[in-house]
């Protein structure tokens, strides 16, 4: 979420600007800003990393905004664009990162990894030709920062006085210097006065000097000690949030750093409110920083937000984006017995959203483990009573496998650790239907999350009642059960055999689909295939068919031979093989079980 910075004011009346068509215009008078104008007394834009992989807010941001406050209070005009753009995206929002970029004289180029700096290295290697640049690192080797970038000595900002040294040295880059030579001046004069207080009153006050900097010592190291030993106490009545608080002010005192960083572990986990529906994993980075990652269940939908913050003592603070354009700001405050969280979304781009919610998660209640729904029959079945994806079965906290196969078999996956499979599409089937029979390439509406048609699970989960009887197939409330000990759930089901008249063990698996997902003629046609005796009158019928072909295969000459040369060459392998066409799932390598579309 974008704050409202200094540059998004209006010159003309002090007005809030926003973004209309590409320009700034004032919500007061009107007036209208090319974005050169609204930048063109930038003196400094600081250049980062917004995100991770994983759309988490970055340290690199949180060091980055911490520059640019104390930058502006030294009264130089600086380029933040988490601030400076007014929740500006895409296109826009990168013009106005290259416009700040190329108006300022000096660039600050912040990184907490080389990764980071050599991905803005990239990106930016133009716009930075004739800029002074001002490498900041934090938590990694200098001699990980690439030699472009270093026109000036990099700066730890781990470093104690850093953040002073950064606006010395920016503002003798910007020929400011005078700034900090009036400084040193005025300092010169005060340190010359004070050594004249001090020369009179030093006879007299030499005694008592001594006398008070023992008793201090004393003192505070008493202190610290009573404090540190409360903080102690704290910790073995399990009140992580009093302990807290007393060893944040004495961290220099004996292991008290140590004892923090174990604090904030005990609060680092997985918390879910059943009342609400809203779950949230928090990390601790350090006793400084902290990622949190929030998902709501609204109407079978989720929404997400994951950010990075700093750590102040009890609280974090952030503004967050969630996974629906949505944008707030969320807080949390650790708890003698657990975590609030507080969420107030105030710019809503969707009718999802978190709204403004509060929680209170136990820490009695937290899990070292993501936090999964239970995969009994029951959830499983409800995967197939509404179309259902893969990002459903990850949403509930699981991970998937891509599986190999055989030739011809259809796109399985498995879910981790588990010996249930799921049986996928890139289409539902009536539209599958439909591209079966029309010669243009298929639409594949699934494509990015495929859609489960039907699952196998072991027998003792779908129906442990069972185990010991008969291995029939049965429907029930429009759900096919196929017991097998082969994969019975495909778009080719033919040829496939349930257990007969065997009994179900449990290392048999069950396959089941749905009325819902197939629709009602192919539902009914597994349901008459399986339960209804279609399966003996087609093994009879192909066995028949079986003899008459080998009969025409002995009278066929190899002039006659129906195949011909190699027409398909699997990418991976570079097996090749021929074929007369291209099943709905596009081919299957025989030999290393690579699947691809043509």
């Amino acid at each position: 979420m974008a704050i409202e910075g200094v540059f998004m004011i209006c010159k003309n009346c002090g007005g809030k600007l926003h973004i209309k068509d590409g320009i700034y215009v004032c919500e007061n008078c009107g007036s209208q800003f090319a974005l050169t104008d609204i930048f063109e007394n930038i003196e400094v834009s600081i250049c980062y990393v917004e995100y991770d992989n994983a759309g988490r807010r970055t340290k690199d941001s949180i060091i980055a905004q911490d520059i640019y406050q104390r930058l502006e209070s030294n009264d130089i005009k600086t380029f933040y664009n988490r601030i400076s753009t007014d929740g500006m995206t895409g296109d826009e929002l990168e013009k106005a990162i290259h416009s700040a970029m190329a108006i300022a004289r000096v660039i600050v180029i912040v990184g907490t990894s080389k990764n980071n700096f050599e991905i803005l290295l990239e990106k930016n290697k133009e716009l930075l030709e004739g800029k002074t640049i001002v490498p900041v690192f934090s938590d990694m080797d200098v001699s990980d920062i690439p030699n472009e970038i270093s026109s000036i000595q990099a700066l730890d900002y781990n470093r104690i006085a850093a953040s002073a040294d950064l606006v010395n040295g920016i503002l003798n880059a910007l020929g400011r210097d005078k700034e900090t030579d009036f400084m040193t001046i005025s300092q010169k004069v005060d340190s010359e006065k004070r050594k004249k207080r001090r020369k009179i009153s030093i006879v007299i006050s030499i005694i008592c000097i001594i006398i008070c900097i023992v008793g201090i010592v004393i003192g505070y190291s008493l202190s610290d000690k009573a404090r540190y030993n409360k903080a102690m106490e704290h910790i073995e009545n399990s009140k992580y949030a009093d302990a807290i608080d007393i060893l944040y002010n004495i961290q220099e005192y004996k292991d008290s750093k140590n004892q923090l960083e174990f604090l904030y572990q005990q609060y680092a986990g997985y918390y879910k409110d059943e009342k609400t529906n809203i779950s949230m994993h928090i990390q601790f980075l350090d006793i400084q920083s902290a990622t949190v990652d929030v998902s709501e269940v609204i109407d079978e939908k989720f929404v997400r937000l994951s950010e990075s913050s700093k750590v102040n003592v009890n609280n974090i603070n952030a503004d967050f984006v969630d996974s629906e354009s949505n944008s707030g700001t969320l807080s949390i405050e650790l708890k003698n017995d657990g975590i609030e969280l507080s969420l107030a979304t105030e710019v809503k781009e969707s009718e999802i959203s978190f709204e403004n919610a509060k929680v209170k998660f136990k820490l009695d209640k937290k899990s070292d483990e993501p936090l999964r729904q239970n995969l009994d029959k029951e959830n499983l079945i409800n995967y197939l009573r509404k179309p259902s994806t893969l990002s459903d079965i990850s949403q509930a906290g699981y991970e998937l496998e891509l599986q190999k196969a055989e030739f011809g078999d259809p796109i399985t996956y498995r879910i981790k650790d588990t010996d249930i499979y799921l049986w996928v599409s890139y289409e539902d089937i009536e539209t599958l239907k439909k591209n079966e029979a029309s010669s243009e390439p298929p639409k594949l509406q699934y494509k990015e999350d495929p859609l489960i048609l039907g699952i196998e699970a072991p027998a003792n989960i779908v129906a442990p009642d069972l185990i010991g009887k008969s291995g029939k197939s049965f429907v029930e409330d429009d759900i096919l059960f196929v017991p097998s000990k082969l994969k019975a759930i495909s778009w080719d089901f033919y040829g496939l055999t349930d257990l007969n008249d065997s009994v179900i063990s449990s290392n048999d698996s069950i396959s089941f689909t749905s009325r819902e997902m197939l629709k009602d003629e192919e539902f009914d046609a597994r349901v008459d295939y399986f339960c209804n005796g279609g399966m003996e009158k087609w093994m009879e019928e192909n066995n028949n068919a079986s003899e008459i072909y080998m009969e025409e295969e002995n009278n066929t000459s190899e002039e006659d031979d129906y195949f011909g040369e190699p027409n398909v060459f699997c990418p991976e392998c570079g097996y090749s093989w021929f074929t007369t066409g291209v099943g709905i799932e596009g081919f299957t390598c025989p030999e290393c079980g690579a699947k691809w579309l043509p």
